[in-house]
């Protein structure tokens, strides 16, 4: 380590996240506000160092503090993360078992959505699941996909809970990508509110609208609010479309059209992720988020 004016630095600047979900902290402390939660297989550039914990930013440009047993971090293993193929867990959770057999060891439990993992080859047989309910005709071709975790480890995971991983996005089809980060969205529905959150055990409202977008492929800033350097761009409120984003000063939510809108909310019977309209006449109506919007954004624009 490099002490410079009580700041202490790492001897290495990127580290991949190793653990389902790695908490970030606003301090070094677990008893210190929930910031955000970084997703396995991400990597992070480590800034600070104290203690056992890493000061990280995120490639969402998002930072907070988090305990360094949840990272792989030497140099050869990021560099060779960095080179592989990746897949993205698109399930709410995922387990990497050690056979391709759903009753082989699990390897690693309940990766999230969002989650990354290595391709290690194609497609394989899996083994037979009778007891499992897998049915009589489940030993089928192109079931379990061969992955790589960021330590090396290695392991297998159904396919049908993977898909490509997105990182960038493309507005040729808008249509398309408006629906495809509303359906991220509503995959999300009934998940109980977490301040700081941003997985299926519990999410916030920006964590809800950021990441939405981002397993879209654009990454808009983590907060509820716009910052210069990200993608979303203020309009007008009246002017919002379908997965175009409403502002309060401390809430976000992300529109449907014909005045519904969907958000991760700590009201007090109806806490969660929720479908709540701007109508009065409808019953879901929130007259409170109606009359505190003061902008919206888009990325469309």
């Amino acid at each position: 380590m490099l002490g410079f004016m009580g700041v202490t630095l790492a001897l290495y600047s990127k580290a991949v996240v190793n653990c389902g979900i790695a908490a970030l902290y606003a301090n070094p402390t677990r008893e210190s506000e929930l910031a955000d939660e970084a997703l396995f297989g991400m990597v992070v550039d480590i800034i600070e160092v104290e203690g056992d914990w890493f000061k990280v930013r995120t490639h969402y440009r998002y930072e907070g503090w988090a305990e360094r047993c949840w990272f792989t971090c030497d140099e050869a293993s990021v560099e060779a993360w960095g080179r592989r193929e990746r897949l993205m867990v698109t399930a709410a959770f995922a387990d990497v078992l050690a056979n391709p057999d759903v009753r082989g060891p699990i390897v690693a439990a309940g990766l999230p959505r969002g989650s990354v993992v290595a391709s290690d080859g194609g497609a394989v047989v899996g083994v037979g699941n009778n007891g499992a309910g897998g049915g009589a005709g489940s030993d089928v071709n192109d079931r379990w996909q061969r992955v790589i975790l960021p330590d090396g480890r290695t392991g297998y995971m159904m396919r049908g809970r993977l898909g490509e991983h997105v990182t960038s996005w493309d507005v040729s089809d808008e249509d398309a990508l408006r629906r495809k980060i509303i359906d991220t969205a509503f995959s999300y529905m009934g998940t109980s509110y977490r301040w700081g959150g941003k997985t299926a055990l519990g999410i916030d409202c920006s964590g809800l609208t950021s990441v939405s977008y981002l397993l879209s492929g654009a990454i808009i800033y983590r907060d509820a609010d716009i910052k210069p350097g990200f993608e979303m761009r203020e309009i007008d409120p009246k002017d919002a479309k379908p997965a175009d984003l409403l502002f309060t000063n401390d809430h976000v939510v992300m529109y449907l059209g014909d005045g519904k809108y969907i958000h991760s909310t700590s009201k007090q019977g109806s806490e969660g992720v929720v479908v709540n309209s701007l109508n009065p006449e409808d019953s879901d109506f929130r007259q409170d988020i109606r009359d505190d919007i003061v902008f919206a954004g888009s990325i469309f624009v």
